[in-house]
Order: structure tokens, then sequence, then C-alpha cells
């Protein structure tokens, strides 16, 4: 509502207009020619209709008489196609914005898949340490093991060679 109502008033001020901004939008002496060669004032109201729609009720004053398309045909027609390009400019800014806020959604879960990728590849580089790690570990324990047989043969010949010095 406060974007369309931001843009309804720039439209207004294109138009000469001074835009005084209450519970409705209006725009004091209008100058479109192509509607009037009198100066218009223009009322607007813009409400919420429905969860993402905004409705925009508009009426020109033309001095005495609102603008109809039976007193003014050609104005009226002049009137309804400025309303109609400024409902389409809206909904494309609309449709902007929310591919805007998409794209950057989709930028964050790039970026997160790619983290995540990255983490992956880290996690599988510390499983192949690890598993070198434990392989270098097993290798050092059968080391050892040899080393304790050789030892516990080292004592006994040692021991038998204390005894032998004994005697």
């Amino acid at each position: 509502v406060a974007d369309v109502e931001k843009a309804w008033k720039q439209e207004m001020k294109k138009a000469k207009a001074k835009v005084d901004m209450g519970s409705e939008i209006f725009a004091d002496n209008a100058e479109i020619a192509s509607i009037s060669t009198n100066t218009i004032d223009i009322y607007a109201s813009v409400s919420k209709f429905g969860q993402d729609a905004v409705q925009m009720i508009v009426g020109f004053d033309m001095g005495g008489t609102f603008l109809s398309s039976s007193q003014h045909s050609s104005g009226y027609k002049v009137a309804k196609n400025m309303l109609k390009e400024f409902g389409v400019r809206m909904v494309k800014e609309a449709i902007g914005n929310q591919l805007d806020l998409a794209q950057k959604e989709v930028k964050k879960a790039e970026k997160h898949f790619a983290m995540l990728v990255r983490e992956n590849e880290k996690l599988k580089e510390e499983i192949s340490r690890s598993e070198k790690a434990i392989e270098e570990s097993k290798k050092r324990i059968e080391e050892a093991k040899q080393n304790i047989e050789i030892n516990l043969k080292d004592q006994a010949t040692g021991k038998q060679s204390i005894e032998d010095q004994i005697k």
C-alpha cells in the first residue's frame, strides 16, 4: 500500500499537482492536458485487497463534475489508460521486488550449499588422516609387541647371564 501511495504521489507531482497525503491522496490542480485543458483535482484511495493485492480507487474532479465515460469520453479513455499503465507498472515493480528477493534467497542457498560441499571435503580429509593415523598406530602396536617379545628374550638371556656370573 505504501509503495503504491508513494508512486501515485510521484505521478501526481509530474502533473504539477500539490499533493496532500491524508486518509486519501488529494492532488490539487493537476495538469493533464490530454484529459482536460483545465486543472483537475484528483482523489485517490489505496487499500489492501486480499492477501497480496492493492486496490486503488481514483476520482477526477473536473470542476463541478467528476470525470465519466458518458460526459467526457475522450478524457475518460485517457484517464483509464493512465491508471492501467500505472497499475501495470506497479505490478512489474512488485514482481521485480519479489524476483530480487527470490534471487537473494537463491544466492544464499548457493553459498550455504558451497559451504556444505567444503565441509564435506574437510570431513573426508579428516577421515583419511584418521584412517592413516590408525594404520600407523596398528603398525607401532605390532612393532611394540615384537619389541616386547625381543625384550623378554633379552631379559631371559640377561637373567641367565647374571645367574651364570653368580655361579
